[in-house]
């Protein structure tokens, strides 16, 4: 039988590596396999309004508002002058003797009530944010009580909602509507 010979240690070739102080050594940050998550746009995913009882936020300082109430003003006083005279100057429906004279100024008187309809309806609207300025409520959405914008109260000064509950309000309205 084979004897059982001692073990002696192997020598290499190769010299031994000294051991260096882990002070000495930058430390360098563990990488990990996982990639790392995206984050989401806040924009991305739709937001629903919250509709909170409590009273509305009053804005700091009504001044900033002063051209957007400026223009609301002029707005109303063209508004109000325009309508007196068109309604002044439209033509009697039984005065004309002609089937399509008549036809024609009854579709006229029609469209020009309709107008005078919207514009009635923009007035409204006008006093109430004048009445809303005047609060310092103005700004406010009523829909999830944040910021709107001031380019968008620039644009359209009588919004009460912000582009996010704006853009539902109209997508449940057009699947309310079919």
């Amino acid at each position: 039988a084979a004897k059982s010979l001692p073990k002696r240690p192997v020598k290499s070739a190769a010299k031994p590596k000294k051991k260096v102080a882990a002070k000495s050594l930058p430390k360098r940050p563990v990488k990990s396999a996982a990639k790392p998550k995206k984050k989401v746009a806040a924009k991305s995913l739709p937001k629903r309004p919250v509709k909170s009882a409590a009273k509305p936020k009053k804005t700091k300082g009504s001044q900033r508002f002063e051209d957007i109430k400026n223009a609301l003003m002029i707005q109303r006083e063209t508004l109000l002058a325009e309508a007196g005279t068109v309604m002044n100057s439209t033509v009697r429906v039984g005065s004309c003797p002609d089937l399509t004279d008549q036809a024609s100024a009854e579709s006229n008187q029609a469209f020009v009530l309709k107008l005078r309809e919207r514009e009635q309806k923009l007035l409204t609207k006008i006093e109430e944010t004048l009445a809303q300025i005047k609060q310092g409520t103005y700004g406010i959405c009523q829909g999830c009580d944040a910021p709107i914008p001031y380019q968008r109260l620039k644009v359209r000064p009588v919004t009460t909602l912000c582009i996010e509950c704006k853009t539902l309000q109209e997508e449940e309205e057009k699947i309310r509507l079919g």
